[in-house]
């Protein structure tokens, strides 16, 4: 009997085909990740600490204007006395109270609440409700697990020097559960309070320009 021929076109449409089936589910596999189960210690707490002092968190509650602009689409002014922000985004400006609007819908706000999260979320370390443990990780380092109470949570990871080099987020606002964010490009303020500028994921680079702080 003779033997069928495979034509190397089809053989080859066959394997694109294949590739576009199955790279989602490879690459979903990659990049999701199961959320960590952490037991809240003093241990943790203590790491969080050392991750505060190095950024200075200190010179951070001193300062009382903050300004950036986020991924180049939303300029802020955060008077944190008055407790005002002022957002310019498309010729378009709003100012706001956080704290008075914190049940809001407004857009604004709603953006802000992402923007500044992702802007210094180390501030928040231990806001009431937020729990702290430590996940050991397959190298035998220490990574700070931090669990929100609206749910969301945060996994960090360090150098050697205990400073951010990425973490991991589970949240409803992202698909991806563990996604992972490079933590570096770090600014440091005139008030001596430091914060990164950048976080890139594999689909696409937070950033922060125009940043600034003053007393």
């Amino acid at each position: 009997m003779q033997k069928i021929r495979k034509h190397p076109i089809l053989l080859g449409l066959a394997i694109v085909v294949a590739f576009i089936v199955i790279s989602p589910i490879v690459l979903w596999s990659i990049v999701n990740h199961p959320r960590p189960v952490g037991t809240p210690s003093a241990e943790a707490d203590i790491l969080a600490k050392k991750l505060q002092d190095n950024v200075n968190i200190a010179a951070w509650e001193k300062t009382r204007t903050v300004r950036f602009t986020s991924m180049g689409a939303r300029s802020y002014v955060w008077d944190r006395n008055a407790d005002q922000v002022t957002v310019t985004a498309n010729d378009t400006v709003v100012t706001f109270s956080p704290s008075k609007e914190e049940a809001s819908t407004n857009d604004a706000l709603i953006a802000w609440k992402v923007d500044i999260f992702w802007f210094n979320p180390i501030a928040t370390l231990f806001d009431a409700g937020v729990k702290r443990s430590i996940i050991k990780q397959p190298d035998g380092r220490d990574a700070l697990f931090v669990e929100y109470p609206d749910g969301d949570g945060t996994l960090w990871h360090f150098d050697d020097a205990l400073m951010p080099v990425s973490w991991q987020i589970w949240s409803k606002l992202t698909p991806v559960g563990g996604l992972r964010a490079g933590w570096g490009d770090y600014v440091t303020l005139a008030t001596g309070a430091i914060v990164s500028s950048k976080h890139a994921t594999f689909m696409y680079n937070f950033e922060f320009t125009n940043i600034a702080g003053s007393f």
